[in-house]
Parts: C-alpha cells; sequence; structure tokens
C-alpha cells in the first residue's frame, strides 16, 4: 500500500506538472472526464480505508475526530463521511461502483441512504432496489437521482416514506439574530414544501431591476426577503400585538429629517446640541406602509459623555437597528407619521394624531400614472414600490402628483444615498 500511494503521489505530480493548454479540445474535455472518474475511484478507496479504521478502533477519540484533526475536515463533512463509509461497507456493490468512478460520493451518499430508508421497511426490497438505483446513478447527477428515487420510494415503501419525511421535516427550524455590527443573521432548514414555498415568492422578485442593478444573486435574494415582508406587513393582515398592527417603527429627531441629504455614499455629520433647559424639542413618530418613520427626538444633553446630538441625526427602530440619516428619509418618504414633543429631559409632552405621508387617493392616482418604478430600464409593480417625493416633505415639497414618483426599494435606497438621480419631472405620463 506504501508504494502504491508512493506511486500515485508520482503521477499525481506528474500530471500537475503537464501544460493542458497545448492540448486540442477534444483531448483536454477527455482528460476532465477522465480525470473525474479517477478521482471518484479514489474517493472509494479512502471511504474503504475509513471503514476499515473506524472498524479497527485504532482511531482512539473516535474517527470522525481522527479525520478533523488529521485530513483537516469541517466537523460536518468529517462526520457525513464516517457514516458514509460505515453504510458502504455494508453495500459491497456500491462501494465497488464508487471504486471504479462509475458514481460520485454524492451518488454513493443518495443511493446508500435510499437503501437505509427502504431496508428500514423491507430488507428484500432494499436488496431489490440496489442494482436498479445503481443503474439510474450511472445516468443521472446526484438531484435528478434524489427527485426519481422520491418518486420511487412513495410508491415502494409509503409508509416508511411518510416517516422519514416526518423525520426530515422535524428538523426544521429558523434562527434570526442581531450581529455584534448591526447585521441580522438568519440560519435554517425548511421543510421541502415550505422550501418550494420560498422559492416561489422569492423568484419573481430577485431578478435585477434594470441593467444598472449590480447586486450579486445572493444580495438580490437578500432584498427579495425583505421585499416579501414588507409586502406582507403593507396588507396588515398578521395578528396584532398589543392592539397594533406590526409595522417597522423608527424613532428619529427632526434634525434628521431636515439634515441635507448626503451625496455618494453616506457620511455622518454632526449637529449642534439644543442647550439644556431650552422648549422641549419636536419629533415624528411614523410608520411606513410596512413601517414607520417614527421619529421622536433625543432629549437634550451629555449621554455617556457624548454630545447626544450625535445621535440626533440618526433613527433607532424597535428591535434596536441603528438607522443612518439617508434610511431615515427614505423611510419617511411614504410613512404614517406621528409627532410627538419631549421636555428637556426626554419625557413626552405631547403626542399629535398619525398621519399618512402619502393618502390612499394619491397613492392610487400615482399607481394609475407611473404603473410602477419610473427608474429607467427598471420593470418593477406598483405593488413593490414606495412613493418618493422629489423634493422631501420635511425639506417643504408637497405631498402631491408633481412632486412624487414611485420607485422600487432598490432604487429608492439609491435615490436616497445619492447613487442615482431622477429629473424632478416623473418621467411618465399619466
Amino acid at each position: 500500500m506504501a508504494s502504491g500511494l508512493g506511486d500515485l503521489r508520482a503521477a499525481a505530480v506528474a500530471l500537475a506538472g503537464a501544460d493542458p493548454v497545448a492540448l486540442p479540445p477534444s483531448a483536454l474535455a477527455d482528460q476532465v472526464v477522465e480525470l473525474r472518474q479517477l478521482i471518484d475511484g479514489l474517493e472509494g478507496t479512502w471511504s474503504h480505508l475509513v471503514a476499515v479504521l473506524d472498524g479497527s478502533g485504532a482511531a482512539e477519540a473516535g474517527t470522525s475526530a481522527f479525520l478533523r484533526s488529521s485530513c483537516r475536515l469541517a466537523p460536518a463533512t468529517s462526520r457525513a463521511r464516517v457514516v458514509l463509509a460505515r453504510r458502504l461497507a455494508g453495500r459491497p456493490a456500491v462501494e465497488a461502483a464508487l471504486t471504479a468512478g462509475e458514481i460520485s460520493v454524492d451518488h454513493a451518499r443518495v443511493v446508500t441512504n435510499a437503501l437505509e430508508e427502504l431496508a428500514a421497511a423491507d430488507s428484500t426490497l432494499a436488496a431489490d432496489a440496489e442494482e436498479p438505483l445503481l443503474a439510474a446513478a450511472r445516468q443521472l447527477d446526484p438531484v435528478r437521482l434524489r427527485r426519481e428515487i422520491a418518486h420511487a420510494r412513495h410508491a415502494l415503501a409509503p409508509e416508511a416514506t411518510a416517516v422519514a419525511d416526518e423525520t426530515r421535516r422535524c428538523r426544521r427550524h429558523l434562527d434570526v439574530a442581531t450581529t455584534f455590527d448591526g447585521m441580522v443573521a438568519v440560519n435554517g432548514l425548511l421543510s421541502p414544501e415550505g422550501g418550494e414555498l420560498l422559492m416561489t415568492a422569492l423568484t419573481p422578485l430577485s431578478g435585477p431591476a434594470g441593467p444598472d442593478d449590480m447586486r450579486t444573486p445572493g444580495q438580490r435574494r437578500a432584498d427579495a426577503l425583505a421585499d416579501l415582508c414588507h409586502g406582507q406587513l403593507d396588507r396588515a393582515q398578521l395578528p396584532t400585538v398589543s392592539g397594533d398592527r406590526p409595522h417597522l417603527t423608527v424613532l428619529v429627531s427632526l434634525p434628521a429629517l431636515t439634515r441635507p441629504p448626503t451625496t455618494g455614499i453616506p457620511t455622518l455629520t454632526r449637529l449642534t446640541a439644543t442647550p439644556t433647559g431650552s422648549p422641549g424639542p419636536t419629533g415624528v413618530r411614523g410608520q411606513e406602509n410596512t413601517a414607520g418613520s417614527a421619529v421622536a427626538v433625543d432629549q437634550p444633553g451629555w449621554w455617556g459623555g457624548v454630545d447626544r446630538s450625535d445621535r440626533a441625526i440618526t433613527g433607532e427602530a424597535t428591535w434596536g437597528a441603528v438607522l443612518a440619516p439617508d434610511a431615515v428619509r427614505r423611510i419617511a418618504c411614504d410613512a404614517s407619521v406621528v409627532r410627538v414633543v419631549l421636555d428637556p429631559v426626554g419625557q413626552p409632552l405631547d403626542v399629535g394624531r398619525r398621519t399618512r405621508v402619502v393618502p390612499p387617493a394619491i397613492r392610487t392616482a400615482l399607481a394609475v400614472r407611473d404603473r410602477g418604478c419610473v427608474y429607467p430600464g427598471c420593470d418593477r409593480c406598483p405593488q413593490w414600490t414606495d412613493a418618493h417625493h422629489v423634493r422631501h416633505w420635511a425639506d417643504g415639497g408637497s405631498t402631491s402628483l408633481d412632486n412624487l414618483v414611485l420607485l422600487c426599494r432598490y432604487h429608492h435606497r439609491a435615490v436616497h444615498e445619492g447613487r442615482a438621480s431622477l429629473p424632478h419631472a416623473p418621467p411618465r405620463a399619466a
């Protein structure tokens, strides 16, 4: 075995040193396929060695721990490979196909998983199904193979398949947590049905929003998920919380809305604090369609040795997110607003009536006139847009058709951050 590994290493070094550029395309393609088959075959041999090592007890800390430390495999990968090695040890035909390079590790994993589930229902059925499954594995890629096996499992062993499906469904979970830098980490598993629903809902919203859209596919999917939440909150069909419908609420001072917008990458500028003892400041508390540009100013004075006016240009949401000034102004473009007056120590003195910045009638007129996002090349429909004030209402701009346009959330953000611009006149005729 030692001399065989030495010969294999020498051959690998020689192959790596060869220059494939000089090969004709057909020969290059043949070598790609042949080398892949050799790699798959070596994976089979390696799995056999792992199974023997596992059975010998030579790995005192456990085979999985040995693979993690000695082969530098990730914990999940090392566990999965030990499980596969054990299953292949009991399925010599599958192991032989892998060692011959006829199937890949992924094929072997799909086939052995299916045989384990069938064996739990009927060992004879599993034995009879092994060769047909291998024949299919030699013809199909692992994803198509898994689908074909799923159809067959329901026909061959419906009760066992139902139990296995429920076991998988019980693994579903969703974790949502705020990271130290303020981002929100999402991690979890969905059931097959739940996953199909999510992917079906994300697909129409995760395409590029025009030729200027430079977001990666992952960024577009993240934005599409936020748009789905935005739309669901807009419809006001969720159960109420403490007597109020769920919405994004943002507390922000009036200076955050009236400060000049940034150009390009947003930067924070320092504002002068309201002197202690002066009349109470005025703020606004608002709720955007989904959310709210809730504005309530900070009380004057000092906070932790830092002038609290530094916080007066940002907004703070219900779950603790601190939003940049441009984000606050963007959310406030199309929101329900409540004015709150505070005394010098921050206690509310007066709370005004909630008012929609863009009334429903004007929003309907915008949808009829603009028929969606007005940014050139964007095809987002009115359902997935915000009403954008060409001149912000906090700067004295009117909430009227001649000062409003519909923008999708991607282009709305770009306009407020100075990465895109629009003419003052609505681009589309009524």
